[in-house]
């Protein structure tokens, strides 16, 4: 586990697994979460599994179960690359760092929500691509409005069409 973002750390960089019809093995990604929600990033740089604005709510990134349709958000270097990946020590923090021919790029992920502090991250030259594909589901809204229970679950309170907590608030 990685300590520091410093670049004295020893690495391990590899290949990332391959996707076979769009889908990566579980033993691929890694989870960053906020404690209402979790994010799974594959270690190719995608996202793909994204429930908002809590963890029983309909995806917005859905390519887990449906790679086709299901959305992804991806942030990953252009050419080719190698990736070694490790959360800072304590948190569910992950850094992963892209190595290519060119350079080397080092990405902070962390899902937060409220107040939050700037994470830290520095690249070198190597160019990226960020592309986003959220899920858009077939019905016209989301499971747990078709079914008519409310979406606000736990200690929140449901007023009309937004969900209350002491610290938030969301529609």
């Amino acid at each position: 586990m990685t300590t520091s973002l410093d670049s004295t750390t020893e690495r391990t960089f590899r290949a990332p697994l391959p996707r076979v019809d769009g889908y990566v093995p579980l033993r691929s990604y890694a989870a960053i979460g906020d404690g209402r929600t979790i994010a799974l990033i594959a270690d190719d740089g995608q996202i793909d599994w994204l429930p908002m604005p809590e963890m029983d709510t309909e995806p917005v990134i859905a390519g887990l179960v449906d790679a086709g349709s299901g959305g992804r958000f991806e942030l990953r270097p252009v050419a080719d690359f190698e990736v070694d990946r490790s959360y800072l020590e304590g948190t569910n923090v992950l850094t992963t760092r892209f190595r290519t021919a060119s350079g080397t790029v080092e990405i902070t992920d962390a899902l937060v929500t409220g107040v939050a502090g700037r994470l830290p991250g520095r690249s070198s030259c190597a160019g990226s691509r960020a592309s986003t594909e959220p899920w858009i589901s077939s019905g016209r809204s989301s499971p747990a409005a078709r079914s008519g229970r409310s979406r606000c679950s736990g200690s929140t309170r449901c007023t009309g069409r937004c969900c209350e907590r002491e610290t938030s608030t969301w529609c």
